[in-house]
């Protein structure tokens, strides 16, 4: 018996003979996501940094809010202890009478104004040693307890600059004028000698603008004495903060503050000679100028305010403080949050590890924790153990996160190698004034570089 052939049935023949290219068609086609997922990731991250940039400027405001607050504090405490103290004089003043003419009335008024002589010597030296031992809570002022002594001569003084008649100036109202910042700052009535004779000396505040608080006695004054040979001297013991100021009012001025003050900063525009020896005298500033250098006359009418402009003295502030390190380090916020992110994406890409837009968020907001760290413990332990107590605790935090993440503990640790990098690079360029933009554009020159180099080792289209 003869075996059957199969024969096919006529319901396959008429599908393959209706659906010949079945089997030739693809099984799936790639979606847009698909295709372009690596761009889009990137989109992602670019799209994320942007958006961490609103806690950035949050931090930022909460900076610039503490050093406000400080600043009030800083205030409250100089005007119970003694603020910024400028010191003018000793100079003589002498009112005078002028005729004036009201525009409203046109009618003829005299007028009390003043006549102001400088002497032709000063010599002056203050012994001013600061401590902070002034506080509330957390904020210090430096408080100086300063010493001065000045000592000079009026000689020949030239009155008749001033163009006035000598019937128009009220000699036996003459006065030796001492100008303080603030009164509360005297620890004791000053002693004030002319002419080898002490004088108990008169304070309070001077009708005239320049010398609104002042020390002052009267002295025996006319145009003989003026144009012989007076001396005087004085001593001041005078409490102050921040600042301590003098103004050069004599054609020849020798001026020498010492202060046990670690970070000086000389103010005015005369060029001084600051000499640091902690070990035997502490800091020393020394000025001397002349009347040529100077800004005003040896005589002026109080219509002029000269006396205002000019001065020399020492700034008791720390130069740049917790808060404008923190500024500076923040505004470098943005490209270690980008530069970690790239190195992420690039470890992604080349070790096939997804990682999830949450994680890359939880990484970015850890960096931007770094900063509040870092204003929080630098109000109690100073900027540099701040900034090393931060960053350890951040780069920490991150590495054990990526090591978790990337399921390695050496991408762990190149992460945490990677951050100890950038935060020791941060912390030179906050630290460094002259060269930081130099040494922070070869800096992110090498970065660049290595983000090129590393970045020749993915194959994007493949990825």
């Amino acid at each position: 018996m003869e075996p059957t052939t199969p024969q096919s049935t006529p319901q396959s023949t008429t599908r393959d003979a209706y659906h010949p290219q079945v089997d030739s068609m693809p099984h799936s086609q790639k979606s847009f996501w698909q295709e372009n997922k690596i761009m889009l990731k990137a989109l992602l991250i670019v799209s994320l940094c942007l958006l961490l940039l609103i806690p950035q400027s949050m931090i930022t405001n909460l900076i610039h809010d503490r050093r406000t607050h400080q600043s009030s504090v800083h205030e409250q405490l100089a005007a119970q202890i003694g603020k910024s103290q400028t010191v003018k004089g000793p100079m003589i003043m002498i009112p005078y009478t002028k005729t004036i003419l009201e525009s409203q009335t046109n009618k003829s008024k005299v007028v009390t104004d003043y006549l102001y002589l400088m002497p032709e010597q000063l010599k002056l030296k203050a012994q001013a040693p600061v401590n902070e031992n002034h506080r509330i809570g957390i904020y210090k002022l430096p408080v100086y307890e300063s010493e001065i002594t000045a000592i000079g001569t009026f000689v020949n003084i030239p009155w008749q600059q001033s163009g006035l008649a000598t019937e128009s100036i009220q000699w036996q109202r003459a006065q030796l004028v001492l100008s303080l910042s603030d009164f509360k700052g005297l620890k004791a009535q000053p002693v004030l000698s002319w002419n080898g004779v002490n004088y108990k000396s008169v304070m309070g505040c001077l009708s005239d603008i320049n010398v609104e608080q002042a020390v002052h006695i009267p002295i025996n004054m006319n145009p003989t004495l003026a144009a012989g040979s007076n001396t005087f001297a004085m001593k001041i013991l005078l409490r102050g903060s921040e600042n301590l100021n003098f103004t050069p009012v004599a054609n020849d001025n020798q001026i020498e503050l010492q202060s046990n003050w670690r970070m000086p900063f000389a103010t005015g525009d005369h060029p001084v000679n600051l000499n640091k020896d902690f070990a035997t005298k502490g800091t020393v500033a020394s000025w001397n100028i002349l009347g040529i250098n100077k800004s005003f006359p040896q005589v002026f009418k109080g219509e002029n305010t000269p006396l205002n402009n000019e001065r020399v003295g020492i700034s008791f502030s720390r130069g740049v403080d917790t808060y404008d390190k923190s500024i500076r380090s923040i505004k470098y916020a943005l490209l270690i949050i980008g530069l970690t992110f790239v190195i992420s994406f690039f470890i992604e890409q080349l070790q096939k590890k997804r990682i999830h837009a949450l994680q890359y968020a939880l990484v970015g907001i850890a960096l931007l924790v770094f900063y509040t760290l870092l204003l929080s413990i630098s109000e109690y332990a100073g900027f540099n153990a701040a900034y090393a107590i931060s960053a350890i605790a951040v780069t920490g935090l991150i590495a054990w996160y990526a090591t978790g993440i990337y399921e390695s503990k050496r991408l762990g640790i190149i992460t945490a190698a990677f951050l100890i990098g950038i935060y020791g690079f941060l912390f030179i360029l906050i630290n460094i004034t002259d060269g930081s933009l130099l040494l922070g554009s070869i800096g992110l020159f090498i970065i660049i570089a290595a983000a090129m180099y590393i970045s020749r080792k993915i194959d994007w289209y493949k990825s």
